[in-house]
């Protein structure tokens, strides 16, 4: 007898948990600890950031694209080019954390903190 194909899963909320949001990222480990960033993820999936705190306060920027992989209810895997170089996190509703990695031709930081949708 042959199995059955089932249909992937779906998660609740998906991509569009992000989509039309403003989120505040505040990062409390690794190199940038004591950073904040506002992020507008835009209904036409690009992005735009504002840095809220630390020494870079002030600065500001836009993605054309931000990528959202679900991985289970409240947990999603998002990446998005942030100056010049690629932020790839693991945020957590559930917690209101994230962790990752903030990557280029020559860097690779660890970055972690909180997660707050305002």
């Amino acid at each position: 007898m042959l199995a059955r194909r089932r249909a992937a899963p779906t998660i609740a909320g998906g991509p569009d948990r992000f989509r039309g949001t403003l989120q505040r990222w505040t990062i409390d480990t690794g190199p940038l600890a004591d950073t904040a960033f506002d992020l507008a993820f835009n209904e036409d999936w690009s992005l735009t950031w504002r840095v809220v705190a630390g020494v870079a306060q002030g600065d500001a920027g836009r993605a054309r694209r931000f990528d959202v992989q679900p991985v289970r209810v409240q947990l999603f895997i998002v990446a998005f080019p942030i100056a010049g170089e690629l932020l790839t996190v693991t945020v957590d509703f559930a917690s209101r954390r994230f962790v990752g990695f903030r990557t280029g031709p020559a860097v690779c930081l660890p970055v972690g903190g909180s997660v707050r949708v305002l």
